[in-house]
């Protein structure tokens, strides 16, 4: 869990600094909730990954509105050796 800890540090430490210098003053109000918004997901993930806790991920965010979709796509384009 402290390798984790370190990575996660190390990673968010340095996104910090690099974009604390490049964006200073240069966002407006619309761009900072954008960019708030992608450090609290950035967070959350990082939480999740250093304590393993499994939590809801992008990737079930992304299957819930497109799976029956993706399955109709699947079926589709099944060969008939695969049938």
């Amino acid at each position: 869990m402290w390798e984790r800890m370190l990575i996660v540090g190390t990673a968010l430490v340095g996104m910090a600094l690099y974009d604390g210098f490049t964006l200073r003053n240069k966002l407006a109000a619309r761009g900072k909730l954008v960019y708030g918004a992608l450090i609290a997901l950035s967070l959350y993930a990082a939480v999740d990954f250093i304590f393993t806790l499994n939590l809801f991920d992008y990737l079930d965010a992304v299957i819930i509105p497109f799976e029956s979709t993706a399955k109709a796509i699947e079926e589709a384009l099944k060969t008939d050796w695969e049938k």
